[in-house]
């Protein structure tokens, strides 16, 4: 008899710890928020729109369609660069896709302690330790046709599409699928007050342009006339690398774009 109350008092006693682990000292819960990172995709400053729409291409001579739009999130962390405290995500690796009418693709964050924090890291594709791993977490699945083989990893970026060369040439077909771990490139974006304190009661939204045309014209120009393709070439896949770290931008809330 003695034994079982035992049994009882020390799984009471496991209960209430679990229980004030998720509360404060007044026996609150602790406040969770959800923050939801969208990504607007855009070509030259106008919305993507995939197939049809026909853009000038980067040199300024002929046009181009994009069909095809993919690139991999990874490593998402909200941080308070004063306190080191971090939000991390778990299995952070999110495939950004684009379709339909719609240029936005969103990213939810749930969980996230409603607290104070002044910048936001993630990363274009993925870390090389994921990049050469055979499990499947969240995005990371060969299902979604963005695995090469097991030797190079995944494709970080994806484009493909078709450019229109002036004077009625035959049009080239555009293919771009750059991997490589060493093509794995990390971001941080400072945050503005009224974005660093998540709250339980609403759904904090930072909103990121992305600006394919950086892809193909900062710091390395590409002319599709000459590179209308990027596979396996480390070479060109770093020079396109190079050129898409800088393509994403955090819009504040008056519409103004900010820099990494």
């Amino acid at each position: 008899m003695r034994s079982f109350l035992t049994f009882i008092a020390s799984s009471c006693c496991v209960l209430m710890l679990a229980l004030e682990a998720g509360c404060n000292r007044d026996g609150t819960s602790e406040p969770r928020a959800s923050v939801t990172l969208r990504f607007a995709a855009q070509v030259d400053r106008q919305p993507l729109h995939l197939g049809a729409q026909r853009y000038t291409a980067p040199t300024g001579s002929g046009e181009f369609t994009v069909e095809d739009f993919k690139m991999y999130i990874s490593n998402v962390i909200l941080r308070n660069l004063e306190t080191g405290n971090a939000h991390v995500e778990k299995d952070s690796y999110h495939l950004v896709r684009f379709g339909g009418e719609s240029n936005n693709f969103d990213i939810v964050l749930e969980g996230v302690d409603a607290s104070d924090y002044d910048a936001i890291d993630f990363a274009i594709g993925i870390d090389p330790v994921r990049n050469m791993s055979i499990e499947n977490l969240r995005d990371l699945n060969p299902n979604n046709q963005m695995a090469w083989n097991w030797d190079v990893g995944y494709k970080f970026v994806l484009l493909e599409g078709t450019f229109y060369p002036q004077n009625g040439l035959t049009p080239i077909p555009l293919v771009y699928h750059v991997g490589y771990s060493e093509n794995y490139k990390e971001l941080s974006f400072g945050l503005d007050e009224g974005e660093r304190n998540p709250s339980a009661q609403t759904n904090t939204t930072l909103t990121f342009e992305i600006e394919l045309m950086e892809m193909f014209r900062n710091p390395q120009d590409i002319d599709f006339n000459v590179l209308p393709s990027i596979k396996f070439d480390q070479g060109e896949s770093k020079m396109f690398a190079d050129n898409y770290a800088d393509m994403i931008r955090l819009q504040n809330e008056l519409g103004v774009m900010r820099d990494r």
